[in-house]
């Protein structure tokens, strides 16, 4: 220490009165450390704090992103790399419809006329269809009524005999004099 004279004194009488301090902080110390309390006083004490709780809980929110943070990378990726290939076929998209309107703009009213053309087609031979099956009933009918005045007309005769149509004819004949 390169003291001399009184420093010396000073220095170790200084010392000497702070023996007894630390001879009992020594087996303070050495009484703790056998009872294992004094590094645990010491760690609830430190986080029995609220900044300390504070702290824990951002440390763990932290570790928590970045876990996540792991875990989602690929996903993301694969979010932005899709997103730039529909961005890429949407442009290319836009630039051949500019590059190429008139030909479309002819293809879609084409497109229009055929299928208006099928739809008239197809109303058409719906008409036609349902006036074959209105003539089919008619000739069904017609041939349903002939039976049934040949049925009658048999009938009478039957029953009635020849002179009575006879008879039917000439009232015709007198009602349209």
């Amino acid at each position: 220490m390169k003291l001399s004279g009184s420093g010396v004194t000073q220095t170790l009488a200084t010392l000497a009165n702070g023996l007894d301090n630390l001879k009992a902080t020594q087996q303070q110390a050495a009484l703790a450390f056998l009872e294992h309390t004094s590094a645990t006083k010491e760690a609830e004490a430190a986080n029995g704090t609220v900044q300390a709780q504070i702290e824990k809980a951002q440390k763990a929110y932290k570790d928590l992103a970045v876990e996540l943070g792991g875990h989602l990378e690929p996903v993301v990726k694969h979010v932005v790399s899709s997103t730039a290939l529909f961005a890429k076929a949407l442009l290319y998209s836009i630039r051949f419809a500019l590059e190429h309107k008139r030909a479309i703009v002819t293809l879609a009213v084409a497109l229009a006329a055929y299928t208006t053309g099928l739809v008239i087609t197809t109303a058409w031979q719906k008409r036609a269809l349902a006036v074959k099956l209105l003539n089919i009933v008619a000739d069904k009918a017609q041939a349903a009524w002939l039976a049934i005045k040949t049925a009658a007309t048999t009938g009478v005769e039957c029953c009635f005999g020849a002179p009575y149509l006879e008879l039917r004819k000439s009232d015709h004949r007198t009602d349209s004099l």
